[in-house]
């Protein structure tokens, strides 16, 4: 509250010059609170220091009716150097002022003065700024003793300059006294304890002004009617200091609570006090408890056993703070368990941590029990101790037995001389008290003899790795033995006993003795004599039997001193007595045995009784006869037959062949060789038929009881019924139950429905109708295959599945029930499967196809057929299929094709995306190889077969598997034929692949049984797939890049001029896809044929009735025929467009049906008008050839060369090269020599008359004129002998691949009319062009058949006096030699007639003398009209592909 300024109070003072303000907070304690304040000036004028009163007013907070109280014992003082005022300075105080933290404005230095001392220079609390200067602004400190703790005060400054001003009051200020300590937040933390004592730690802040002196903790038991004791705790000094400097961090207090109980919750509680006194509250209430006795010993085991001690082995757990120090044993006794005081422990010391504490940690021990009794039993417990008392029970508790006297001595092995005895005895020492004394007794088997004793030695150690004889290793073993008391030794005890009667009886016993005492009873009684002869046979054993006998196992003891075991006798049990077995065979094997031991292998030859049981014992013999006794008697079988054989199971078919598996076990001593598979078709009155199966082979351990063959020449779709027996030494098992199996069979149409949307491709529709523009405008849309009218096309993806071992190879699709069949193919994606009966999972494929021509509407219909090595399925009908946008994987798979802007078009992204997947020739390829590879196992299993049959010379098995390892070696090298012919990298195609195929197939065709035999069948099947191969890879990849050469090409050609071009083009085009469209329809149907036959080869089925592959090979000779037809045609198509590239083309006028008439109509005008005789019939003979000839307009042009570029190159390009002697002209036509001239190269293959028409323009008259002469003979050839003898030498004849310079009139439009014939006769017109001078000119036909050349190409010199022939043709032609047709009379018979097959080259010799002379052939071909050529002597006549 600020007093006014510059005015008068009632009392008279005036307003003070000075102003208390910005109060902050500087410390308390308990009784006493320190502030600081500000003292500034309202005015502009400065004040005294020593002026300025100040007065402290308080009020207490809460106290009801209190009021403002004056403080007399306050004490102040400036806190700072003030701001002092030079003497000059009137101006006032600044308005704007820096901030300075708690103390309000700081000193601002006034404009040209020098800068004052900061504020923020502090002084100390007697430093005083002099008491004369004039200040503007003071800082000071205060401190109010005598408070209440724990109170809140409000404060309040009133402060004045002079004692006639009133006084100026600050704002209010709230401050507290310190109060008492806070534990709210903290808690006793546990540290440690041990069995009478508890150590806690408890961290509480220091309230500000009055520190924490002193902690105490309550505690006592948790329990009931318990009252509390206390114990202080002590402050770490550390923490304390470390508070003072951080204040986030508070004091640690720590003590220990001693005296108290072990095993014992203590509920606890803290308080603390400061110079307030004790806090209010206490920390929450803890419960910690002092260290538990210890837990029973585990693990109790006895280690040792001695006769009077034993040790034990335990394992304890410490207590936390109280670990174990001592340990009680218990025996349990009459009455319970009792004190065992004779026993010494022994343990690991505790650990003691790193904070000197003991924690709770696992350690092991040791008890040695002593003053036990021998062979007792005995039961222990052990309980541990420690502090705080004994464990609450005792251990588990372990039972041992002290060590015992030996046990009675077992049987011993007794050797008999004639005057001695020697036994031995394996004994095994009793645990911890070995044996010390064997003794042996023996008497005379008589009334009064006495027994004598003579003792035993060990003579050798008897471990797992064999027998140790050192005396040393012995007796060390003994030792350990004994000391240790954990295990025990077998040991080899001998005695001999010398100097006894000659074949007397004795009896023999021996007992053993130890630290314990002697063993309770004697051994068993032996009574046996001294002999010469060898002691009974024992241990007799059958080791292993065989189909006439059995061998047998025996050990007989040697006798000492006289002659060794020579031989065994057997005798067998008869029906009424024992009757000597002859003819046995005895080995003696000696390894292994014991000393003065021998072992005997016996054969003991029984005959073939497979099922009869044997009873048989042995005789030992020596020198001086057999033994005393014979063995015990030994029951024994020979070897069994083979048993039924189970399990027979199919694990495999195909269409022709069962894969088998089953099992029979080898019978012992007679392992099964060779088995017998019969079966029979599952119908009535069907007889069994035994199967080679000459591949069957055991399969490799465990497996080794399963045998598996393969049963070949079966019908497919067929199921048969099947037995098996096997047959071994002994003979032939039963037969096996009756199994059903089926070949594979036709695909199964069964899947779901197709997935069909749709590809809308734009480029596709706008395609379509540009070659519809091109092509006849009358075609239909059904004459075009594969051009969509609008671009749209569907999609069809499918599932299929793949019948067991004939998976489906091809698919055809269509999407109307009268359109075509498209071939689909097979994605490549990994084949899923589908359950069916039997537990067999069907492999499931998926095909894609493209189907053009489907309506425009939202459902469709779609017909599906497969094939596999069996056959074609039956069409299946799905209707009514809704047409998707954008569903299905194949969908998005495109349109992520799209995506990629590597498409511009679905229809290119669809088509692209099929190219990844398999294709059916693709799949009839793979099935080649996989059949391959199956033959060539089964012949692996014959090789295995025969080696095995050879090691036991079985003749019969010998024969029957070398005669299917034949046939196998022939399958599997007419497959390997197959599979080369099929591999694109050993198969390279040429350019003339297609005629030698044809020539192939037709060769096949002309033999009356096509398949003969398997190598024949190889022959088909590898012309078939090598004639779809070559249609689908090397003629399409060909056609392909030939049609876009053809495209490029016309794309230079120019618009004005190239209609005869762009016509053919367009008909080429729409010819190739209609022939790629009958491949496709075709391909399917070849190839599934050639899977069948392809099953038959596998199976070695009878080929008689495959003749029926004659059908799908003419289908293969057409297409094969017609694609090389076309693809020669379009070879030389494609070098005329590559030479008329650059070039300009003249078409010439077609003569339709309307020309046709008028010239009709004109040569009925003329014939009436002629006077000539034979106008009439001349004139009417002309019409009826004008209407049954055929317009050849449309097949020829005219190609005008370019200038400034070599000619004789661009008619090489034509092939159709000018002879040597034209070599002048083409010279003086390079030099420049074209004026007043035109070069006319006559390119086509008969001789050419070229008539240079008068005039620029053609006239009225001249048009006139033209059409008359068209009309009729007579006309033209007056018109013609008119217009030579006004223009002199207008008209020229070019034979073929020759050229002729044609004087022209000087003007710039000639005007060229091409004829076929000679002067005289002269052919009508083909076509006229218009050319200027200087200009070449090359007159072609499209179309030709054959080709007239100077030579072949292949660097052949033919003679002047021949002609050569060419048959590049498929079909077989023949070349008819004539005189030309101005030499020949009429009806003249032709020279010669010269057959030419497919591929031959001819000389054709001419008669004499032919130099300069001329001939015309005419080539004939079966079902196709004549072609006539005009040779010169020396040329060379090739005969292609005609149209």
């Amino acid at each position: 509250m600020l007093g006014c300024v510059g005015s008068r109070d009632k009392t008279g003072l005036q307003p003070s010059t000075v102003q208390p303000c910005s109060i902050l907070f500087q410390s308390r304690s308990a009784d006493s609170i320190s502030f600081e304040f500000c003292i500034q000036a309202t005015t502009a004028t400065p004040f005294l220091t020593s002026q300025v009163t100040c007065r402290f007013e308080f009020l207490e907070e809460g106290t009801f009716g209190s009021s403002w109280s004056i403080l007399h014992n306050a004490k102040w003082r400036p806190a700072g150097t003030p701001e002092v005022v030079f003497e000059g300075d009137e101006e006032a105080i600044p308005a704007v002022y820096a901030s300075s933290p708690g103390l309000g404005p700081a000193p601002i230095r006034l404009a040209g003065t020098a800068p004052a001392p900061g504020v923020d220079d502090a002084v100390g609390a007697d430093e005083t700024a002099p008491s004369e200067d004039r200040i503007r602004r003071m800082r000071c400190s205060v401190d109010i003793p005598d408070l209440k703790a724990e109170k809140t005060y409000v404060f309040r400054v009133l402060a004045r300059s002079g004692e006639r001003e009133q006084h100026n009051i600050s704002n209010e200020v709230k401050f507290r006294t310190s109060q008492r300590p806070t534990l709210e937040a903290g808690h006793l933390k546990f540290l440690g304890r041990t069995a009478d004592s508890i150590e806690v730690s408890l961290r509480v802040a220091d309230p500000e002004g009055a520190p924490i002196s002193a902690c105490e903790v309550q505690f006592r038991p948790d329990s009931m009617m318990s009252g509390w004791d206390s114990a202080m705790l002590d402050v770490c000094q550390s923490t304390r200091a470390s508070s003072l400097l951080d204040s986030t961090e508070s004091p640690l207090w720590k003590g220990t609570l001693c005296k108290l109980l072990g095993n014992t919750n203590y509920k606890m509680r803290a308080r603390a006090q400061n110079a307030i006194g004790w806090s209010w509250e206490h920390t929450p209430d803890v419960v910690y408890c002092t260290s538990d006795k210890p837990d029973a010993p585990e693990q109790v085991v006895c280690l040792r056993r001695h006769p009077d001690s034993a040790t034990l082995s335990f394992v304890v757990k410490d207590p936390d703070g109280a670990p174990v120090t001592s340990y009680t044993a218990f025996v349990h006794g009459a009455f319970g368990y009792s004190l065992h005081a004779q026993c010494k422990f022994r343990s690991v010391p505790a650990v003691v941590g790193s904070d000197g504490r003991y924690h709770s940690a696992t350690r092991k021990g040791l008890c040695i029990v002593q003053g036990l009794q021998p062979e007792t039993e005995f039961c222990m417990r052990i309980s541990s101790h420690n502090a705080v008392g004994s464990s609450r029970q005792m251990s588990q508790p372990v039972q041992f037995r002290t060590a015992k006297c030996p046990s009675t001595v077992g049987e011993a092995s007794v050797q008999v001389g004639p005057k001695a005895f020697a036994l031995t005895w394996e004994m095994q020492d009793p645990v911890g008290a070995p044996i010390v004394q064997l003794q042996l007794e023996y008497s005379a088997d008589s009334v009064f003899s006495s027994w004598d004793t003579v003792d035993a030695k060990p003579v050798a150690l008897l471990t797992d790795s064999g027998d140790n004889l050192d005396i040393n290793r012995l007796a060390a073993a003994v030792v350990v033995s004994r000391v240790t008391g954990a295990s025990s030794v077998v040991r080899r005890w001998h005695v001999q006993i010398d100097n006894l009667e000659r074949e007397s009886g004795y009896q023999l016993r021996a007992r053993a003795r130890n630290s314990v005492g002697w063993s309770p009873t004697y051994s068993s009684t032996i009574n046996t004599r001294t002999s010469d002869r060898p002691p009974q046979a024992y241990g007799v054993r059958c080791r292993s039997r065989h189909p006439t006998g059995v061998w047998l196992e025996a050990t007989v003891d040697e006798v000492l001193g006289t002659s060794a075991v020579e031989g065994i006798a057997v005798e067998a049990c008869g029906s009424f007595s024992w009757i000597e077995v002859q003819d046995v065979e005895c080995k003696r094997s000696d390894g292994g045995a014991a000393p003065n031991k021998s072992n005997w292998s016996v054969f003991v030859p029984l005959g073939l009784t497979p099922g009869v049981t044997h009873e048989l014992r042995l005789w030992a013999v020596n020198l001086f006869g057999r033994s005393s006794k014979p063995s015990l008697n030994c029951t024994c079988k020979t070897s069994d037959k083979p048993k039924q054989p189970d399990k027979l199971t199919c694990i495999h078919r195909l269409p022709h062949s069962l894969y088998l598996e089953w099992n029979v076990p080898d019978p012992e001593g007679a392992p099964v060789r060779r088995f017998e598979v019969q079966y029979r078709s599952d119908q009535a009155f069907t007889s069994w038929h035994t199967a080679a199966c000459a591949d069957t082979q055991r399969q490799a351990p465990p497996r080794e009881c399963a045998w598996r063959c393969v049963l070949e020449e079966l019908d497919a779709m067929t199921t048969y019924r099947i037995v098996v027996r096997a047959l071994n030494e002994v003979g032939w098992s039963d037969c096996s139950s009756e199994a059903a199996f089926d070949t594979s069979g036709l695909p199964q149409l069964t899947g779901p429905c197709p997935d069909v949307f749709r590809v809308t491709d734009p480029s596709a529709a706008t395609a379509a109708a540009a070659m519809r523009e091109a092509s006849d405008a009358s075609a239909s849309a059904d004459d075009l295959p594969g051009l969509p009218a609008d671009g749209a096309s569907v999609m069809v993806d499918l599932q299929l599945e793949d019948p067991d071992g004939a998976p489906v190879l091809a698919c055809m699709m269509r999407g109307k029930d009268s359109g075509p069949w498209t071939l689909a193919l097979r994605r490549p994606d990994r084949p899923s499967t589908a359950p069916q009966e039997g537990g067999r999972n069907m492999p499931i494929s998926r095909w894609c196809a493209i189907l053009p021509w489907l309506p425009e509407m939202q459902r469709c219909t779609v017909s599906i057929k497969a094939a596999n090595a069996v056959g074609w399925s039956l069409t299946k009908d799905h209707r009514a299929i809704p047409i998707r946008q954008g569903i299905g994987r194949l969908q998005q798979a495109v349109s992520d094709l799209v995506a990629t802007e590597e498409h511009t078009s679905l229809l290119e992204a669809s088509e692209d995306l099929l190219l990844g997947s398999c294709s059916t020739l693709d799949l009839v390829s793979a099935e080649v190889r996989r059949t391959l590879v199956l033959q060539e196992e089964a012949q692996q299993r014959v090789l295995a077969s025969l080696h095995e049959a050879a090691s036991r010379d079985d003749k019969a098995y010998l024969t029957t598997l070398s005669l299917h390892g034949n046939h196998l070696g022939q399958r599997i090298q007419v497959l390997r034929e197959v599979a080369q012919h099929l591999d694109p990298e050993q198969s390279a195609f040429g350019e003339n692949h297609g005629a030698e195929l044809t020539a192939q197939l037709q060769e096949a065709m002309h033999r009356q049984t096509i398949v003969q035999d398997a190598q024949k069948a190889a022959t088909v099947l590898a012309l078939l797939l090598q004639g779809y191969i070559w249609l689908e890879t090397a003629w399409r990849t060909e056609l392909l890049s030939m049609m876009s050469d053809i495209a490029k090409a016309r794309n230079s050609i120019p618009e004005s001029g190239g209609g005869v071009l762009m016509q053919w083009i367009a008909q080429s085009q729409a010819w190739s896809e209609s022939f790629r469209a009958k491949v496709g329809e075709a391909l399917p149907e070849g190839l599934a044929r050639a899977a069948q036959l392809l099953a038959t080869l596998a199976s070695g089925r009878k080929l008689a009735q495959l003749d029926y592959v004659r059908a799908d090979l003419e289908a293969c000779l057409t297409l094969v025929s017609a694609a090389e037809r076309q693809l020669r045609k379009l070879r030389h198509s494609h070098r005329i467009l590559c030479a008329a590239e650059a070039s300009k083309s003249h078409d010439f006028e077609q003569k339709g049906a309307l020309k046709k008439i008028e010239a009709t109509a004109l040569g009925l005008v003329t014939m009436l008008v002629l006077p000539l005789p034979g106008t009439m019939e001349l004139g009417a003979l002309h019409i009826g050839m004008l209407w049954l000839s055929g317009d050849t307009s449309n097949s020829h042009i005219a190609v005008e060369h370019p200038t400034g570029q070599p000619l004789a190159a661009m008619l090489e390009r034509l092939g159709s090269s000018p002879p040597p002697r034209s070599a002048v002209i083409l010279a003086g036509w390079a030099s420049g020599g074209h004026k007043g001239v035109v070069l006319v190269h006559n390119a086509t293959a008969r001789r050419i008359t070229v008539h240079v028409l008068s005039g620029e323009q053609e006239t009225f008259a001249s048009k006139v004129g033209s059409k008359f002469a068209e009309a009729h003979p007579y006309v033209r050839g007056v018109a013609m002998a008119m217009s030579q003898k006004q223009g002199g030498d207008s008209v020229a004849v070019i034979t073929p691949t020759d050229v002729a310079l044609i004087q022209v009139p000087d003007q710039k439009n000639i005007r060229l009319e091409f004829s076929y014939g000679t002067s005289g006769h002269v052919e009508k017109a083909v076509g006229r062009a218009s050319v200027c001078q200087g200009a070449a000119v090359s007159f072609m036909c499209l179309d030709g058949g054959v080709q007239i050349s100077n030579s072949d190409g292949d660097n052949f010199v033919v003679e002047d006096s021949t002609i050569r022939v060419v048959n590049n043709d498929l079909a077989s032609v023949a070349v008819s030699l004539y005189w030309p047709v101005e030499l020949r009379k009429h009806f003249e018979s032709a020279l010669s007639v010269t057959p030419l097959k497919p591929g031959e080259v001819k000389h054709l010799p001419l008669p004499q003398p032919c130099i300069g002379c001329i001939f015309e052939l005419e080539v004939r071909r079966e079902g196709r009209k004549c072609e006539y050529s005009e040779v010169r002597p020396g040329q060379c006549l090739v005969i292609d592909s005609a149209g």
